[in-house]
């Protein structure tokens, strides 16, 4: 974490990011408030302004317009409330941990700093994530799309794109946080149950025979065989789909679009994880852009 990730120019045209162990460091903000944490209220209530003081210092521009190889892949703020409480806000690259890694290492940190040992024994070795070779694809990655020349979140070998990521690493994208408390999500499962039909549809219009599609984070440690080591530090999220026409979409029962999207988890295995890692390696995609949209769960 103390490293920088940095574009590594492979054989043939091959490039890939690695991270480049050079000691540069963390950032660590320590903050204070006048603020008491009961002004906060609703702590699950996503989009309150008062959470923004929280992170301040995370999307400082001095961060935001770095390069590539010199962002820091850890940011953490600290900030005191007047009452003595503390909140820890943290920013991390995505592609050097996912949510369930960046869980340990604040457990980790917060063991550390209470004078304790190591609460978890972080294992990056991501050998059991490589390509196999030759890459063999036995599924169809609906996941994913070629990426065009306009894409520039993503490498492709050899390609002029390379240094565009490198400074320009991100895409704007529309982000909604939306709090489903449990007496909605029960009222939602009574629907399905039901076999109701949607009465309502959303704003917008696409011709019937448009796909849409959905995609949601899958965790594959335990799918992929042999399983990922305890305590693993890296990204093990493949983008699981759910995807269906617009008539379909309008017309089916409720229960049967849900259904896809439990299709949608189950489909992913040991077998589709390994074709899903050799079609990156092939094609070096991008997540599936033609009418789709990503749904991510954080519960509390």
């Amino acid at each position: 974490m103390a490293g920088r990730l940095i574009h590594q120019v492979g054989e043939g045209g091959n490039d890939r990011f690695e991270i480049d162990c050079n000691g540069e460091g963390v950032v660590v903000v320590a903050a204070t408030t006048t603020s008491e944490m009961s002004q906060l209220g609703e702590l699950r209530s996503p989009n309150k302004p008062e959470f923004k003081m929280l992170v301040s210092f995370l999307h400082d521009e001095e961060w935001m317009n770095l390069e590539l190889k010199e962002k820091p892949l850890l940011l953490l703020q600290l900030t005191r409330f007047q009452c003595g409480g503390v909140a820890l806000a943290s920013l991390s690259n995505h592609c050097t941990l996912d949510g369930t890694a960046i869980q340990e290492f604040i457990v980790n940190l917060a063991s550390l700093t209470r004078g304790d040992d190591l609460v978890i024994l972080p294992n990056s070795d991501r050998s059991i994530f490589k390509a196999r070779n030759p890459p063999r694809i036995s599924h169809p990655h609906f996941e994913y799309s070629i990426p065009k020349v306009s894409d520039t979140s993503f490498s492709i070998p050899g390609s002029i794109l390379i240094p565009s990521i490198i400074k320009h690493p991100f895409l704007k994208t529309t982000t909604k946080l939306v709090h489903l408390s449990e007496s909605w999500i029960s009222n939602l499962k009574y629907l399905v149950q039901r076999d109701g039909k949607f009465k309502k549809y959303t704003t917008f219009h696409l011709p019937d025979e448009c796909i849409s599609t959905v995609l949601f984070p899958i965790d594959v440690r335990r799918k992929i065989v042999p399983r990922a080591p305890k305590g693993f530090a890296g990204n093990a999220l493949i983008p699981g789909f759910a995807r269906s026409n617009m008539n379909q979409i309008k017309t089916e029962k409720f229960f049967a679009l849900v259904d896809e999207i439990h299709k949608g988890v189950e489909r992913v295995d040991d077998e589709y994880v390994k074709s899903n890692i050799d079609w990156l390696e092939v094609n070096r995609g991008v997540p599936c852009r033609e009418n789709s949209f990503s749904v991510v769960v954080w519960s509390i």
